[in-house]
């Protein structure tokens, strides 16, 4: 179990990226983060973050959240960061960006740790 901020640098799943893609408006992204907020993979990624931790990423958001959603959330960002699709093999994070009405099927992806 690491650090959330190193295992976020790890990943690529930088924030801002997150946030504020060149293709996605304000209306788009609210929409991408509740998708990754309700998104069920069925996979979890462990790691350890503190309070400034969490002052630091949630200012970084579109949303407010609580701890416990925001810690929900970064495990869902990590995780679609991690799972790719057989058949592009491009992250399911990747397609959630720039398909918005992409449907999750857990049998067209596999998990890859980077």
């Amino acid at each position: 179990m690491g650090n959330i901020k190193d295992i976020i640098q790890e990943e690529s799943v930088i924030m801002p990226s997150i946030t504020t893609p060149v293709t996605m408006n304000a209306e788009n992204e609210l929409y991408f983060m509740k998708r990754i907020q309700g998104l069920k993979t069925g996979y979890s990624a462990e790691f350890d973050y503190t309070e400034s931790d969490f002052d630091d990423i949630s200012k970084d958001l579109p949303l407010n959240y609580v701890e416990v959603t925001l810690k929900k959330v970064i495990c869902n960002l990590i995780v679609a960061n991690r799972l790719r699709n057989r058949k592009t093999d491009e992250t399911l994070l990747e397609i959630l960006k720039n398909n918005p009405s992409f449907r999750f099927y857990k049998k067209s992806f596999y998990y890859a740790k980077s």
